[in-house]
């Protein structure tokens, strides 16, 4: 059980800096691979499926120790919240396993912070500093009338959760359907979404952190603050090159299917023709074989 102390030394284990830079950089590789329907995408989907999932579970073993304040319980949830966007199944092409997965693991996620947010703060122990606050759009108390908001929202989100639930054990959806959906050209459409969504979380756990005065999370000299951040930034660098070579290989499929269209299938009608000729039902039309194309003239 942790007593009352403030500032607030922070826990780089946690959500350390370079842990924090890491995700924030990894997000962004996120959005490029759902924008452009990337093959890379399911590789994302499954390292953030698993960084929640280990994330989730230190976070309750350290509730239930009375290791954590509530304000970087809600540092927690704005980091998490992107990773779990990015497991979604609109996100990425799904395992029909993996989907299930994920649906359980945003339904235990979401019960829980329902349930933290009415009681469940309560059993923390207080810092000791002048109001506990939380960034949630604005300046707030983690305590007093501002638990029935995120109660409200998360309540909403179970709901959410729930249709997905139905969408990822009922409903029967052909593979062709899912391909059709996943892939093809690029979906801008989410993009502004996406941005938003990593801006207000990453302005959420930032905000938080500085708020609550939490310190000694910051650095990034130590191992454990450089290999992720060094991942992160390694995975983007890999997302943007691997983008790049996608965005030449449709262009080379477009002029592809250009010239099928100029000369292979006119290649085909003149055939056409010429057999309708032998069999006495139009005349024969000249061809000119020019480096194995047959053309008319």
């Amino acid at each position: 059980m942790r007593t009352m102390e403030c500032p607030i030394q922070g826990d780089n284990d946690l959500y350390g800096f370079g842990i924090r830079l890491g995700l924030y950089v990894q997000y962004i590789s996120i959005i490029i691979t759902r924008t452009k329907k990337m093959r890379s995408a399911t590789s994302l989907r499954n390292s953030a499926l698993v960084f929640v999932l280990a994330s989730f579970s230190l976070v309750v073993r350290m509730f239930r120790r009375g290791e954590l304040y509530a304000p970087e319980v809600q540092t927690m949830i704005w980091l998490l919240m992107p990773q779990l966007s990015s497991a979604s199944p609109t996100m990425a092409r799904i395992h029909p396993l993996t989907n299930q997965i994920w649906v359980l693991v945003v339904l235990t996620i979401q019960i829980f912070l329902v349930w933290f947010w009415a009681k469940g703060i309560d059993y923390l122990p207080k810092t000791g500093c002048k109001g506990d606050y939380v960034f949630s759009l604005a300046k707030v108390s983690a305590y007093h009338w501002f638990g029935s908001f995120p109660i409200a929202a998360f309540s909403a989100t179970l709901a959410q959760a729930g249709f997905f639930a139905y969408f990822a054990f009922f409903s029967q959806v052909s593979i062709e359907q899912k391909r059709e959906k996943q892939e093809g050209s690029p979906n801008y459409s989410v993009m502004g979404t996406l941005l938003a969504l990593w801006s207000i979380t990453t302005t959420g756990t930032e905000m938080t952190l500085k708020w609550k005065n939490i310190s000694g999370v910051y650095s990034l000299r130590s191992p454990g603050q450089l290999v992720p951040f060094f991942l992160g930034v390694g995975q983007l660098l890999d997302t943007i090159y691997r983008a790049v070579l996608k965005e030449g290989e449709d262009e080379d499929e477009d002029d592809s299917g250009r010239c099928l269209h100029g000369v292979g299938y006119k290649s085909k009608d003149v055939e056409l023709a010429n057999r309708r000729s032998q069999e006495g039902l139009a005349p024969r039309i000249p061809t000119l074989r020019i480096q194995g194309n047959d053309m008319a003239f």
